[in-house]
């Protein structure tokens, strides 16, 4: 798997290498599924920010990358109340789903999963950033990189879609995920859910109430 140099860094975004892509070609996506656990085995000491910069970007959505020693902080209480409030603000969300997030946070190092080390993440893992060359070779673009789960590349690759069984089998092969990471999937869904919510609107609303109402249920 391969990475375009960055050329350039502007407000309005990156300046990349040129790839030469060949839409025709099928995706090797065993390639792609075991470059991704090599890329998610690199580790950090905490989770946030891989430098003194905390201020990053999904897309075009803003999201603070305050240095935390734990996920539950790090994303729920960091990352993904910061922005659901934004919206609320915004009024593209109800104020109500707050008290949903909320509970969340206080049962975050509960429901996030066994620990493990930050992983160094893509961060808006979508089909639309992996790109495949003329050779076939597999390329990233478009990174929110940040020192996170590693279930946080696999919540954005299963929200649209786009990715085989082959991918998670060969990703799987390289460094397994931790159980339940499935069952997580909804949780880890939330940050692009919301960037969504804060781009698009009413689109999204109604699937990022559903997602709560689901991780909710029962705590």
């Amino acid at each position: 798997m391969a990475v375009p140099e960055v050329l350039a860094v502007q407000d309005s975004g990156l300046v990349l290498e040129w790839v030469e892509v060949d839409t025709h070609r099928r995706h090797n996506d065993a390639a792609f599924g075991a470059g991704l656990a090599r890329l998610h085995s690199v580790r950090g000491e905490r989770f946030g920010s891989i430098d003194d910069n905390t201020l990053s970007y999904v897309g075009s959505v803003e999201v603070t990358l305050e240095p935390a020693e734990t996920w539950a902080r790090s994303y729920l209480a960091g990352r993904v109340r910061p922005l659901a409030q934004r919206c609320v603000m915004q009024r593209r969300l109800p104020e109500s789903l707050m008290s949903l997030i909320d509970l969340l946070i206080l049962h975050g190092d509960e429901i996030v999963g066994p620990f493990e080390p930050p992983s160094l993440v893509h961060g808006d893992l979508w089909s639309g950033n992996r790109l495949r060359d003329v050779n076939g070779t597999p390329w990233l673009i478009d990174p929110s990189v940040s020192w996170s789960s590693r279930e946080l590349d696999f919540g954005m690759m299963t929200l649209f879609g786009g990715f085989s069984q082959e991918t998670f089998d060969a990703y799987n092969e390289v460094f397994p995920l931790p159980d339940g990471w499935r069952e997580r999937l909804g949780l880890h869904q939330l940050l692009p859910l919301l960037v969504h919510v804060n781009i698009f609107g009413d689109p999204y609303v109604g699937q990022l109430q559903s997602t709560l109402d689901d991780l909710t249920r029962g705590l």
